[in-house]
């Protein structure tokens, strides 16, 4: 009767016999022309249904390989960057020391010092974190209370904070949840989360920082909210992407992108997940989801 054709391109064909003669009128052969058309529209949308799976394997598989290839040359150049910042430094660091042990030094001169070595201390903690990003704990997980890695990272930013005008709510149940965690790596990872949070609030009005700890089903809940510049709807589900970054001033980036996709990797370590709300001008806050025990 006919070809089965889409897109001129002929899928089958229908072939219809009998031992009669004239045994098909011409409305039966229209119609079966009809649904040949019809049986064309519906290999055509299976067809692109059976190749969907395969195109979405290989784009993954692609995106992963970029990812990797970027990851592996960011990790050189943190450990390249960090090797060479840190010889300089240590001997700077090494010099403030030696001058602040003189008792004859003026008190201004000092002050002077003792400010370069502050930031120098700085400098140091932040080559820790590119050391740390480049070459990943390898420690086993034990159990620990997850204030503790917390609370660590709150030590190291206190200052910060008093200093940024930022008022800290936090609130932590008496029974603090444990988990299975390495302590360096949920440090990292709530230290990128606060930092991050800190930043975001640089141009706020009400600076309010909000911690707090809750066990929910089965589940630690480590939360972080701030009432900083939040995040556009459509930049949220990019936010873990390596490379991606909201710190952007004048079209110029000011992050590497690379700390919230570590928080994610960290959580997925410790088979948990981070999840994310924000409104722009309202806010942000990243909850860290880990399995109690």
């Amino acid at each position: 009767i006919g070809p089965i054709v889409a897109d001129e391109q002929s899928l089958g064909i229908i072939d219809l016999q009998s031992p009669l003669q004239a045994a098909f009128a011409q409305a039966d052969i229209a119609l079966l022309q009809l649904l040949g058309q019809l049986a064309a529209v519906a290999m055509k949308h299976q067809g692109a249904r059976l190749l969907t799976p395969a195109s979405e394997t290989e784009i993954i598989a692609e995106h992963d390989l970029l990812l990797s290839s970027r990851l592996a040359v960011v990790n050189d150049l943190a450990a390249g960057v960090a090797h060479e910042i840190n010889n300089p430094l240590t001997t700077i660091l090494g010099y403030t020391h030696l001058l602040l042990r003189n008792q004859d030094l003026p008190q201004a001169a000092r002050d002077d010092i003792s400010h370069i070595m502050v930031e120098g201390q700085r400098i140091a903690a932040l080559v820790e974190r590119f050391l740390r990003f480049a070459q990943p704990s390898s420690g086993g997980k034990i159990p620990l209370p997850i204030d503790q890695p917390l609370n660590e990272v709150l030590g190291l930013l206190r200052n910060r904070i008093a200093e940024s005008g930022i008022q800290i709510d936090i609130d932590m149940p008496a029974d603090i949840p444990m988990v299975l965690g390495q302590a360096g790596q949920l440090e990292q990872a709530f230290l990128e989360l606060l930092q991050n949070a800190i930043e975001a609030m640089s141009t706020s009005d009400q600076r309010r920082l909000g911690i707090s700890i809750a066990e929910q089903s089965e589940w630690v809940r480590v939360t972080i909210s701030d009432t900083g510049r939040g995040i556009r709807p459509d930049l949220l589900t990019r936010v873990f992407e390596p490379g991606f970054t909201t710190k952007v001033d004048k079209g110029i980036s000011r992050g590497l992108g690379l700390g919230l996709y570590a928080v994610h990797m960290i959580a997925q370590d410790h088979w948990g997940r981070v999840e994310v709300q924000s409104q722009v001008w309202r806010g942000s806050t990243f909850t860290v989801c880990l399995p109690a025990i």
